[in-house]
Formats: structure tokens, C-alpha cells, sequence
């Protein structure tokens, strides 16, 4: 962190950091990170675990930076109530919360601490810093990943540089901090929304001339098909970095054909490993290889296997997956071809149709391409015959009885989609098919609008 900050400090009048609350250079976030460098010295935050709570901001950037100087381990977490709050500050054994301020200096409260954590406790006996993310818990309650800085550092120093770059993934998210840190260790610009939809990424692209986007395919989906990426003001973009989720290929193809000069790379990533260096195949984006000789992947049945230096030190709570020889079980479902692998969904996402394992993707993509059909979601409905059978809920363009829509698919699929594959459960949904982070999820009780007989 020191070497970065001899660098940034002579960058000087170059823009670090840009959105509606002001325009801000290096040596502003420079000038800030010794403030509350100096703030954290004289409250004695250092050598702790710490909950940072903010969003996208200087002052938050600036505190992350300045925390690591004095080797804390930092839980992050987005601004909430008071008791969401206490219950992370408590699973993460946090000696101190801060509260990020618009108007000031942020609010440092320290409380009372029986136990850490053992991933945290190691950190800081090594005086080591690190950092805590909150998974989405999108296949179980969220978990507390436990990370250790230095090689997220090392990596982002190596990166290419993206220019300017918009931080839409949330602030106490992995692709978050990757973000963050690929902006402004490569010396670009990171460009902060005020909010998190697809107007405002568009209108971040024309305003800031945005070169370089890090999204999920779902918010993509919603920006085409709102038609928020208006050809004539998205001439800034040079590149989509897409991950988080399978992405269909309809979709894919779409983005290539509305944006021909904008490069496609898929990322790969997870809370537990962060974002893997990778490259894409040139002719299908769903392909990926790692570049890095530090960074490994393996199949074994079927299961992507990660070792990595910026794989996890230990979850807050619980033993992560790992085999004796260190690499951690993502437990996505993937494919080799000649040095590449593409990931097809997780492997609790699955589909037992009488014992015909059913991919997700593979129905979504072909439901995708149905007129009309502006989302879908697939996952497996319980039957008592054949344990399981596939369901869809969509997303509609238009207004359209749920017979009218039956009829449709039928005949869409018919030849095309194998008899496991044809969804037997129909819904539509009034309301979006993603979470608050623009992921999908395929749990019953968290797609939206949806009630499943009991």
C-alpha cells in the first residue's frame, strides 16, 4: 500500500475518482488517506478488525486505503440498519465500526470483543491486513469471507489498464473491490453512479466517457432491453467485463451485434477467490483461460476447481471446500475445451428430471430467443414422479395470457429442447428477475413474485 501511495502522490491533478458529488485527483484521495491516516492513529484503529460501513465514495476509498496502512482486517458492508450492522460487526469480531459521513469526518464507535474469528485472529497475530466480504448467499445464508490483501495488490499493480471505468457492482462486493482497485492501481478513473440501473449506466458512459464497464449479465439484459445503450451515446465504451453468472448466449450475440466495436471479455469469479486473470476465446466469450501461471483451474467430475494466491484464509464461520492440495470447490458445474473452460451454472442449480441432469442455461437460452420474452428464469419444480421437472417464470414485453404463452413455447421448442428439458411449470412475473445486486437466483423463495404451493 505504501509503494501505491508514492506513486498516486506524484499523479498529482490526475483524475481519480468522478461522479455527482465532485471531481477529485490523486492528490485529493492522497491528501485524504493521510487525514485519516492521522484519524485512525489517534483513536488507535490499528492492528483490529474493523467494520467499515459506506458506499462508493472518496471518503470511503480514501478510509479503506488508510485502514490498510495500519494492518486491520476490514468487514465491508453497505449502509443499513442498526441491527443488520451489529449482527456483521459481531460475526466478524470487530473491535470498531466506522460509519462513512457526506458531510464530515466518519463516526468510529468501538465495541467489546470476546472472540475472533479464527481466519481474522490469524491475520492479525501475522500482522497482516485483510479484508471481509458478506457473500450474496445466493445457494444458502450469506457467508463471511475472510481475504488477505497482498495478492489482490499484487494482482491489480499487473493488471492492463481500463481507463475510465464505472463502478456499478456494490462496494461490499468482491467485483466491488476489484473494480476499485483495478481503476485506480492501473491509474484510471473510477466513475461513481448515483444509483444502480440501466439509465444511470448509460448516462454515466455519455457523461464520463466511460471506456471500461464491469457488470452482470442480467443488468446487460435489462439495458438492452430498455434500450438504454443508445448506439450514438456509448462511443466512449471499449469494453464489457461480464461475470457473476452464466451468461445466455442470445444475449451475448445481442450485445455483440448492437455494440461491433466494444470488446466482450467473460470474468470469472467468487467471493472466496476473487476475479480470476483470464482472456476470452475470440469467437465465443463464454470461453475463458486463466493467464496467470499463479492462478489454476481443474475439472474434476464436472466441478471447477480454483488454487489461487488470492483464494480465502478461512470463512468467518464454518471450514471452507478445499482439497488436500489446496484448491478450493467452487461448486459450478464446467467444461474443458483445448485449454478453456466455460462454467454452466451452479451445481445446487441442477435440474434431476427423472435422472436426466438438466442445465438451466441451456433452457434459458433457447426460452431467451422466444418474441416477447424480455427475461426468464428456469429451476427445478419438486414431482413426485420424476423427482423433478423444469419451471420457467418470464418477464414479458407485453401483456399475454399464461395459456397464450404455454402455446408459444410449445411450439418454440419443439424439436429444439429434448422432452426433460420443456418446462411443464409456467409463471410470469409483474416484477424484475433479479436480486438487488442484478444477479439471478434460481431459489424458490427468492424469485420474485413467485408463490409456490405448499
Amino acid at each position: 500500500m505504501e509503494d501505491f501511495l508514492k506513486e498516486i502522490e506524484a499523479l498529482n491533478h490526475v483524475t481519480a475518482i468522478v461522479g455527482d458529488s465532485g471531481v477529485f485527483s490523486y492528490a485529493d484521495l492522497y491528501e485524504a488517506v493521510l487525514e485519516f491516516s492521522s484519524l485512525l492513529r489517534s483513536t488507535l484503529v490499528c492492528d483490529s478488525s474493523v467494520l467499515l460501513v459506506d458506499d462508493y465514495s472518496m471518503g470511503s476509498i480514501a478510509m479503506l486505503f488508510a485502514l490498510a496502512r495500519y494492518n486491520n482486517v476490514v468487514a465491508l458492508a453497505v449502509p443499513a440498519g442498526d441491527a443488520h450492522v451489529e449482527s456483521l460487526a459481531r460475526a466478524a469480531g470487530c473491535s470498531f465500526v466506522i460509519r462513512g459521513s457526506s458531510t464530515g469526518l466518519p463516526k468510529i464507535t468501538t465495541r467489546d470483543v470476546s472472540a475472533l474469528p479464527p481466519a481474522i485472529e490469524r491475520l492479525l497475530t501475522k500482522r497482516a491486513t485483510g479484508f471481509v466480504v458478506f457473500s450474496s448467499g445466493s445457494t444458502g445464508p450469506a457467508k463471511g469471507v475472510v481475504h488477505c490483501l497482498a495478492p489482490f495488490l499484487r494482482q491489480y499493480l499487473n493488471s492492463e489498464p481500463c481507463g475510465v471505468m464505472l463502478a456499478f457492482l456494490l462496494f461490499d462486493h468482491i467485483g466491488g473491490l476489484a473494480t476499485v482497485l483495478h481503476a485506480l492501481f492501473t491509474r484510471g478513473t473510477l466513475v461513481l453512479p448515483r444509483e444502480r440501473s440501466p439509465y444511470e449506466v448509460n448516462r454515466c458512459i455519455e457523461r464520463y466517457g466511460v471506456q471500461t464497464l464491469h457488470v452482470s449479465p442480467t443488468l446487460l439484459n435489462l439495458a438492452l432491453s430498455s434500450d438504454s445503450f443508445q448506439l450514438g451515446e456509448v462511443q466512449s465504451l471499449r469494453r464489457i467485463y461480464y461475470g457473476s453468472e452464466p451468461a445466455p448466449s442470445a444475449l451475448v450475440n445481442r450485445v455483440k451485434e448492437e455494440l461491433p466495436l466494444v470488446e466482450l471479455r467473460q470474468l470469472y469469479g467468487m467471493s472466496e477467490i476473487g476475479v480470476l486473470p483470464c482472456v476470452s476465446r475470440p469467437e465465443d466469450s463464454s470461453w475463458i483461460k486463466v493467464v496467470d501461471p499463479e492462478y489454476r483451474v481443474r475439472i474434476v467430475d464436472g466441478i471447477l476447481q480454483v488454487s489461487s494466491p488470492t483464494n480465502l484464509v478461512g470463512y468467518l464461520a464454518g471450514a471452507p471446500a478445499l482439497t488436500e492440495d489446496g484448491y478450493f470447490i467452487t461448486g459450478d458445474l464446467a467444461e474443458e475445451s483445448d485449454g478453456f473452460f466455460r462454467v454452466k451454472g451452479r451445481d445446487t442449480d441442477l435440474i434431476n428430471v427423472g435422472g436426466t441432469k438438466v442445465y438451466p442455461i441451456d433452457v434459458e437460452n433457447i426460452l431467451k430467443e422466444i418474441s416477447g420474452v424480455l427475461d426468464v428464469v428456469v429451476y427445478g419444480q419438486p414431482n413426485p414422479l420424476l423427482g423433478q421437472v423444469v419451471a420457467a417464470r418470464f418477464s414479458l414485453s407485453r401483456h399475454e395470457t399464461l395459456d397464450s404463452l404455454k402455446s408459444r413455447v410449445f411450439m418454440y421448442v419443439k424439436g429444439v429442447l429434448t422432452p426433460e428439458q420443456v418446462p411443464r411449470v409456467f409463471s410470469i412475473s409483474e416484477e424484475p428477475l433479479h436480486t438487488a445486486r442484478f444477479k439471478k437466483s434460481r431459489k424458490l423463495n427468492s424469485i420474485p413474485g413467485l408463490v409456490e404451493p405448499g
